[in-house]
């Protein structure tokens, strides 16, 4: 007698097949996680440098000298906004730290070979900025180049200048 059900080999090949598409859309959103942490990374980055040069610009407090952004290199890569008052003290603005992204690295390019500290400072009503490497015999500098790379996937970096004149940031399209 023919009941028209499945058989039991029916029922493990399409198991089978389920469980190999699952793994295949499982396995791609791994990479498109990490591009968009890298992306956002990129961008937040950027974000800290024109934030900095707004307030910069739009300071109306005689007591603040600058402000600017501080690229470190600790156990993480990290950036952050800072103060600078007319006596030289400075002082890290709140909720303005940011930390990259595992598998992010940053790399600082300039005229010279910096370490991977460098500061963009801008002037309180001014947009001109001052950047400076760390580590080297001449620290200030008329460029800055400032790249994240990827490091799961080498060959992707992304990177953005800052001269001297106007501190604007210009994306440089790799």
């Amino acid at each position: 007698m023919n009941r028209g059900g499945y058989t039991i080999i029916e029922l493990i090949i399409v198991i089978a097949i389920v469980l190999i598409l699952t793994a295949s859309v499982l396995a791609g959103t791994g990479s498109l996680t990490r591009s968009l942490r890298f992306n956002n990374s990129f961008d937040k980055l950027i974000l800290l440098v024109q934030q900095a040069r707004s307030l910069a610009e739009a300071n109306k407090d005689s007591s603040i000298k600058s402000y600017g952004v501080r690229f470190e290199w600790d156990p993480t890569t990290s950036a952050v906004i800072f103060s600078e008052n007319q006596t030289g003290i400075i002082t890290d603005e709140m909720n303005s730290k940011l930390t990259l992204a595992g598998g992010t690295q940053l790399k600082i390019f300039s005229t010279q070979n910096c370490t991977p500290n460098a500061t963009i400072r801008f002037s309180a009503g001014s947009a001109d900025a001052s950047l400076r490497c760390e580590g080297v015999a001449i620290p200030n500098v008329a460029l800055l180049t400032l790249g994240i790379r990827d490091t799961a996937t080498a060959n992707k970096t992304k990177t953005f200048s800052i001269h001297r004149v106007g501190g604007i940031p210009q994306i440089n399209m790799n």
